[in-house]
């Protein structure tokens, strides 16, 4: 009776183990479709485990199990993307039908994994399930264990990480701040333009309604206007102002900013091409009616020295002269309306010392000596309108000299008046005005710059004759100011 109970105990074990071989796997395309097939109905958690068992892979090691589905054809990018779409649906319904309790543990457990975008709609769907506001646990962790993972989360999450954590902010604002003074478009657009660059969008949506945050942005601005003397800074304290009323709650920070009014009128003047002198006037009075030690004065000094706000003041200047020469009047609101024009120019031009010196005090027009230069100007310009050459060319030489170097406003009008005597073939103001400029001054103006030497290389073609009157004083000018090379580009074969 033993016997044969040993007998029938392994007649039975060799038929289990006949019953627990593998089936015949079909390799390549007929294979391929049987998996692609178990994936899409049962999914990969329960599919890749039964095959594994069923051709005697080892369990828990998929890399074996990815190695075998290659053999069958199946693309291992294939199952990864089937692999997370799964996972993802499943935690999305879970977050939907179970508790607010089970969305946060879904929320923490998934956080680590909030870079990878196939698992970030996740991350924030289970936080909008949480109210959409980050439990107060997890905030500290995002300056440790989860650092830098924040700007993958919403705009108002990330908001909130970096008000209660101002390391993460201060790095993350001073990267975004890099690339936008860094980006080549911004030179080109601003938010006064109806298509903003996309670094500047993004700072405005990292700011959106906060008003810590927006202090921490105008604090980097100082700080790197003050290292580097850049007006790309400049530039972007207006813009960034402007932006704010576009963003979500970016309103509110618009109204609570002192110089929203300022930027107003600054916009105004950006978008007309021009510093009317009734908007120079109110400019001016709005910038001056603040008390001196006031660090709004430093901010709104930096708006001034917007490169398009202090290219048209200039302009203006030069264009408000010649208008009254042409028109033969001398109003009494003349001297008015040149001051209002000059005090924006010599605001612009003390920026940069009021933001690094914290000496927040208003600067003081040079009155006389700049009357004695428009009047010198005026004179010039006169001559050139009626044909005649200048009654004392050496005395109006003395008189520019003197009051450029007196006032730093005349000394920086220098180079838009040049220009203008370039595109009109006003030698005698040439002449006046090249050695009345110092070392240095081709810094004062690039894009005046740029205008004085295309307006000469077009005064060449058009009369060489007269260009060559003046080429030894042009010689002589690049070479002290040191942009020889340029001058003999338009100088030389005359």
């Amino acid at each position: 009776r033993n016997w044969a109970t040993r007998r029938i105990m392994a007649s039975s074990k060799k038929r289990k183990r006949a019953t627990s071989e593998p089936p015949t796997v079909g390799i390549g395309l007929q294979g391929s479709r049987k998996i692609f097939k178990a994936l899409a109905e049962e999914g990969p958690i329960r599919t890749i485990p039964r095959i594994q068992s069923e051709h005697g892979l080892r369990g828990n090691d998929y890399e074996a199990m990815l190695q075998f589905l290659n053999v069958l054809g199946v693309r291992r990018g294939e199952i990864y993307e089937m692999m997370m779409k799964t996972i993802r649906a499943n935690l999305e319904e879970a977050i939907e039908k179970r508790s607010i309790e089970e969305a946060e543990k879904i929320f923490r457990l998934s956080l680590p994994y909030v870079h990878a975008y196939e698992l970030r709609p996740v991350v924030n769907k289970a936080l909008s399930r949480m109210g959409g506001v980050v439990p107060e646990e997890f905030l500290p962790l995002f300056s440790t264990k989860y650092k830098g993972l924040e700007v993958h989360l919403p705009p108002d999450a990330r908001r909130q990480v970096w008000e209660a954590n101002s390391e993460a902010a201060l790095r993350q604002l001073n990267d975004l701040l890099k690339a936008c003074v860094t980006d080549s478009s911004q030179t080109q657009m601003s938010s006064i333009d109806s298509k903003q660059p996309k670094s500047l969008l993004a700072i405005g949506e990292a700011v959106g309604g906060s008003w810590s945050l927006y202090q921490t942005v105008l604090k980097l601005l100082r700080g790197g206007f003050a290292h580097s003397a850049n007006s790309r800074y400049c530039q972007l304290r207006l813009d960034l102002l402007l932006s704010l009323p576009f963003q979500s709650k970016g309103q509110q920070v618009y109204d609570k900013d002192p110089c929203s009014k300022l930027s107003t009128a600054l916009q105004t003047c950006i978008r007309s091409n021009k510093v009317a002198t009734d908007h120079a006037k109110s400019i001016t009075k709005m910038v001056y009616g603040v008390p001196n030690n006031h660090p709004v004065l430093g901010d709104m000094a930096m708006m001034l020295n917007h490169p398009r706000i202090t290219i048209l003041a200039k302009r203006e200047i030069v264009k408000y002269l010649g208008s009254l020469v042409v028109k033969k009047a001398l109003p009494r609101s003349a001297m008015t309306d040149l001051s209002a024009l000059s005090k924006i120019v010599l605001l612009s031009l003390n920026a940069a010392v009021l933001i690094k010196t914290r000496k927040f005090t208003k600067p003081k027009l040079e009155d006389l000596a700049l009357k004695v230069f428009y009047t010198a100007m005026v004179s010039l310009l006169g001559s050139k309108l009626l044909g005649e050459e200048p009654p004392d060319l050496s005395t109006i030489l003395t008189l520019v000299r003197k009051s450029s170097r007196s006032s730093h406003v005349a000394q920086h009008m220098l180079l838009p008046f040049l220009g203008r005597a370039a595109r009109t073939g006003d030698m005698w103001s040439v002449k006046v005005l090249l050695p009345a400029m110092a070392k240095g001054s081709s810094n004062s103006g690039k894009v005046f710059l740029d205008e004085f030497f295309a307006s000469i290389s077009q005064w060449r073609r058009r009369s060489p004759e007269s260009l060559k009157s003046i080429k030894s004083v042009l010689k002589t000018w690049g070479r002290r100011i040191g942009v020889s090379k340029r001058v003999s580009k338009v100088t030389d074969g005359i």
